[in-house]
């Protein structure tokens, strides 16, 4: 659990993945529409490279998640993404799990003109 969310580590004999399920992302008013502009990894004993981060959004609560194409974290930890919708999930994926080690996730997300952070710890 993190801030009232659940953190899914995901974990195959090689790769490993993050999932952050929650519903916090995302506006409160049920007509608004965000977006996710980028996602920030901090690792303190691996570099970031390697890492994939996807959006799972959806525009309405009863619809099914989509997801978004995957895009690369660059090597300062930054995947820049633009995704709108009105609920999200983030999802990241690392080829080999002996060097996934993820110690933050920031969201950066822009709200009816408004932008703001969110920082994680999986």
């Amino acid at each position: 659990f993190l801030e009232g969310g659940l953190v899914g580590i995901l974990q195959g004999s090689t790769a490993a993945g993050v999932e952050i399920i929650t519903n916090r992302f995302g506006s409160q008013d049920p007509k608004g529409m965000d977006e996710v502009e980028g996602v920030a990894l901090t690792t303190y004993d691996t570099d970031t490279t390697g890492w994939t981060v996807y959006v799972l959004y959806r525009f309405d609560k009863g619809a099914t998640w989509s997801t978004s194409a995957g895009v690369v974290v660059d090597k300062r930890g930054y995947a820049r993404i633009n995704q709108t919708g009105s609920e999200f999930r983030i999802r990241l994926t690392h080829p080999d799990r002996t060097k996934a080690d993820l110690d933050g996730i920031t969201v950066e997300m822009q709200s009816g003109g408004k932008r703001s952070l969110d920082a994680l710890a999986p």
